[in-house]
């Protein structure tokens, strides 16, 4: 069964927890998943202030992440980010949002995970130990870099990390100290690659190792990755012999860390080395290992991933079947003291009839006067639908809606309005329902992008489809028809012909 990694290389992907968590949440990383768990949920029940809990959701958010439980990772994230809010405790509002970046970019809801990281780093920016302050806007500004990467925006991925090593150059000397350097330059030299640009990445790539070895994490699985890099570079100078030794010793930390990423990038380089000097048997090999290693790698996290589940869900539902028990025990103990005092009433009010009983003729009947009803009175304030439109009308701008996680309360979250109000507002005020208006802006989009760049228009409809943001052609053709009267193909015909 795969172990959990150590704590400090977590660096190398994602923000992640404090430095002084506590030594039972690091073991807590090397045990099973379950153990885990068992373990981050220990630590929460038996927290004695905030800062404890908080710790113990961190350790059960990032034991979900790892085995593919990011929605409820999320989730845990969120109730930790409410107790750090009330307490207006920057640093793990700081680490908490960088952690929820982290989890909407690896679940695909960019725009969450951005404004996310906003919040990290305004966060951050309120830090009073400049150490932490440092450490944490440097680990905030890779945050940034990975975006930039999945977007194939190296460039600016390298502005961030060496404006995030600036950050490290202002930490104590330390063994620490080296080893984030080594993770900053290690990144800096992949993007250099990346981009084909072989002396730079060389450059870093060996600075990297330097840092690296200077460090107190000598054997982590970060020098296999530097190794695989400097493989790749030789490659890109046609040096097969040195790119072989590189990849070799990769492989050799790969086998011993048996740590998922790296393996699958040194097996994806040996394939490319074999295949490239025509060694068609050992392409063959490392082919059918990535594969095997995806397949297994995916069999066992689906496993543990449905384990943690069942136990997640046994737990939620004794919760439940104990709230259910309090409430009927509760329940029943009301209503027999309600029947006494019932019962009690009755008795008094029957004697007391005796003395006070007045004739039938007497006694004058009030009739209720009905309040008026105002039906013309607004679903809601004037003010609240102008700051909605407004709202609206930036969003409108920031093209978030070429996202395809889009749903109402998906917009509703980002904007930081009620669900209802804003499906209001868009079929008052936009004469639509909420999937027409997200449709039509996304059309609008792509006609403008047709209409103003001519490479567009030799794109297959399928890949304009996506970049609008829809799931499926059929879809994007459907909505494209009912919004300009024609269908892509034909839309574009007719702009050819107008260029003529």
């Amino acid at each position: 069964m795969t172990k959990w990694i150590i704590y400090i290389f977590i660096f190398k992907s994602t923000l992640c927890f404090p430095k002084n968590i506590d030594s039972i949440s690091i073991e807590a990383l090397r045990d099973t998943p379950l153990k885990a768990l068992a373990t981050a949920e220990k630590l929460y029940n038996t927290s004695q202030n905030n800062a404890e809990k908080l710790n113990a959701l961190m350790l059960k958010a990032s034991i979900l992440r790892q085995y593919g439980l990011k929605n409820e990772a999320i989730e845990v994230i969120k109730k930790a980010n409410n107790i750090a809010s009330n307490n207006k405790n920057y640093s793990y509002i700081a680490r908490l949002n960088g952690l929820l970046s982290t989890l909407y970019r690896e679940t695909g809801i960019t725009w969450a995970g951005k404004k996310a990281l906003k919040k990290a780093i305004n966060a951050s920016k309120e830090i009073e130990n400049k150490n932490e302050r440092y450490k944490f806007l440097n680990n905030l500004q890779q945050e940034m870099a990975y975006y930039n990467i999945a977007d194939k925006q190296y460039t600016k991925a390298i502005q961030n990390l060496i404006k995030g090593g600036e950050f490290i150059s202002k930490l104590e000397k330390s063994k620490e100290q080296k080893f984030l350097l080594a993770v900053n330059k290690e990144l800096i030299g992949k993007s250099y690659l990346s981009l084909q640009k072989t002396d730079s990445a060389f450059y870093y790539l060996i600075q990297a190792n330097n840092n690296l070895n200077s460090s107190a994490y000598i054997n982590s699985p970060l020098k296999g990755f530097i190794y695989n890099d400097l493989g790749n570079a030789y490659m890109q100078k046609n040096d097969t012999v040195n790119a072989h030794v590189n990849y070799l010793k990769a492989l050799k930390i790969a086998k011993k860390s048996d740590f998922y990423n790296l393996k699958t990038e040194v097996y994806k380089a040996l394939q490319y080395y074999y295949k490239t000097t025509n060694n068609n048997t050992k392409y063959i090999v490392y082919n059918n290992l990535k594969i095997d290693l995806i397949k297994k790698e995916h069999e066992t996290q689906q496993i543990l991933a449905n384990k943690l589940l069942e136990n997640l869900n046994t737990k939620e539902n004794n919760l439940k079947n104990s709230y259910s028990k309090n409430i009927f025990y509760t329940l029943s103990i009301s209503i027999v003291c309600i029947s006494l005092l019932l019962l009690l009433f009755y008795y008094e009010r029957k004697k007391n009839s005796k003395k006070h009983l007045k004739p039938y003729n007497q006694t004058k009947l009030a009739l209720p006067q009905k309040s008026e009803t105002n039906n013309n009175k607004e679903y809601m304030p004037k003010e609240t639908e102008d700051l909605i439109l407004k709202k609206l009308e930036e969003y409108e701008k920031s093209n978030f809606y070429l996202e395809k996680n889009t749903s109402l309360a998906t917009v509703a979250s980002y904007l930081e309005i009620n669900n209802r109000y804003l499906s209001h507002v868009i079929n008052k005020y936009k004469q639509k329902d909420f999937s027409s208006y997200i449709n039509d802006l996304r059309i609008d989009y792509i006609v403008s992008c047709l209409k103003t760049k001519p490479k567009y228009s030799k794109y297959k409809i399928s890949y304009l489809a996506d970049l609008s943001g829809f799931s499926s052609h059929s879809r994007f053709t459907v909505a494209f028809k009912k919004s300009t009267g024609l269908s892509p193909s034909a839309f574009i015909s007719s702009l050819k012909k107008k260029s003529i």
